[in-house]
């Protein structure tokens, strides 16, 4: 890839992240940046992507229109995390409400592979995530888990892999 043509891919993907004025600048940001990653994602046998939000109802809500504004087709819907083992989700974004061992937990557990999880309460992507969403100055930024990337056979583009933050 040309370096004029990698610019213009990180000007396109950064345009997507900031094309939204509803939310506090920092949470349009969040969901912006979560469905970004998510158009740039390929599931093996996977035809409609359902993107479950776990823990928080106003999550699910914000996500559904920053979705709808964009023009993603994904079925975003709310799931308790009673319930997630239960449900059919290709991508999953676990709520600050929900603590790393229970994301841990529900991750290890999901029967349906693969799964693409995002959280923004892991800044050192230390748990089972694939993608860690956290703030700075004012920004959401991620970094992602390579380990559970590969695990999950899930293809991301890799422009959006080199996107990604180091916090270290």
């Amino acid at each position: 890839m040309t370096t004029g043509s990698k610019r213009v891919f990180i000007f396109l993907f950064l345009c997507n992240i900031a094309a939204f004025s509803s939310a506090s600048a920092a949470h349009q940001n969040l969901y912006a940046l979560s469905l970004s990653i998510l158009s740039y994602s390929e599931f093996p046998n996977s035809a409609a992507t359902t993107f479950c939000i776990v823990g928080s109802q106003s999550d699910t809500i914000n996500f559904q229109k920053h979705a709808k504004l964009s023009g993603y087709a994904y079925r975003i819907i709310a799931v308790d995390q009673n319930n997630f083992l239960k449900s059919t989700c290709q991508a999953a974004y676990f709520s600050n409400t929900i603590p790393l061992s229970n994301q841990n937990n529900l991750i290890n557990k999901y029967p349906r592979e693969p799964l693409l999880s995002f959280t923004s309460n892991d800044p050192f992507c230390e748990s089972r995530n694939i993608f860690c969403l956290y703030q700075h100055t004012g920004q959401f930024y991620f970094n992602v888990n390579l380990d559970s990337l590969t695990q999950s056979g899930i293809h991301i583009d890799p422009r959006v892999l080199l996107l990604a933050k180091n916090t270290g």
